[in-house]
């Protein structure tokens, strides 16, 4: 589902255009269900947002829809 996955990525601190680009919508509907899920658990920021799923134990049932959860180290060509 659209929405878990956003929330999922939410609590991983990515931005909302990083969100866009993994889950393949635009950036104006990423922020309406940003918006959404901030009011569903009445908060109006990603740090509450996410010590909210935390509290609630929400943070264990939700795994990453899109794998691993660290960003790719940079390598240098020689």
């Amino acid at each position: 589902e659209q929405e878990r996955a956003i929330a999922r990525l939410l609590v991983e601190g990515k931005s909302t255009k990083e969100i866009a680009e993994a889950v393949h919508l635009g950036v104006n509907t990423v922020l309406w269900y940003r918006k959404r899920l901030y009011a569903k658990f009445n908060v109006h920021n990603a740090a509450a947002f996410s010590t909210e799923m935390s509290k609630q134990g929400l943070l264990d049932t939700m795994s990453s829809p899109f794998g691993t959860t660290s960003r790719p180290s940079s390598t240098k060509k020689k």
